[in-house]
């Protein structure tokens, strides 16, 4: 009797990337789940080269925002392209109906990744098992390749930094496996949609 409930209580939970499966008890740990995450992924690429020129450097990046309400504590993951110029707070809290987003600090980032310190892209949400977090992505990167960190201890040295690249479709795909379907951004209707 009791076992069957249990059982299809445990079904309907959010299905998070198999690689992670319970939230990480060091730094270290949450740091290996993203880089076995990415790895796991067949269509992420690892240790990509760097560009020719800064310019091209640049343009490949999609930068990422951690973010919190101040008042409901809701987290937020937001991802534009690189050279996107900065998207205003307040813009951005009226499209995500919250009253006022600021950046989230290190107390938010261990209690809901398990990092301590490191670079927080749109892929540090496969430590999020407990979906805390809602991931947003700017319309203006899907049909793009871009690349971010996954996984460093310093954001300072670029020497230990593991890059990676993929499309936005890529990005999505492992998003959704990891329980974080991401709502999309358009900033000039100034709105989010659904996925």
């Amino acid at each position: 009797g009791g076992d069957a409930s249990k059982a299809s209580s445990d079904e309907e939970a959010p299905r998070v990337n198999s690689v992670v499966t319970s939230f990480p008890a060091t730094h270290e740990e949450a740091h290996d789940n993203l880089l076995s995450a990415c790895k796991a992924c067949g269509t992420i690429q690892l240790e990509t080269p760097q560009a020719a020129t800064v310019e091209e450097e640049v343009a490949s990046w999609a930068k990422t925002l951690f973010l919190k309400d101040k008042k409901k504590k809701k987290l937020f993951m937001v991802t534009v392209p690189g050279t996107a110029p900065s998207i205003p707070l307040k813009m951005l809290s009226k499209a995500v109906g919250v009253k006022e987003l600021r950046m989230a600090g290190a107390k938010d980032m261990k209690a809901a990744l398990g990092l301590e310190k490191g670079c927080v892209t749109a892929m540090s949400v496969v430590n999020d098992v407990a979906c805390k977090i809602t991931s947003v992505i700017d319309k203006r990167c899907i049909g793009g390749n871009f690349r971010m960190c996954s996984g460093c201890n310093d954001p300072k040295d670029h020497t230990q930094h593991h890059i990676s690249e993929q499309s936005t479709e890529s990005l999505m795909a492992f998003l959704e496996a990891c329980g974080h379907a991401p709502m999309i951004f358009d900033h000039e209707a100034n709105t989010v949609e659904k996925n």
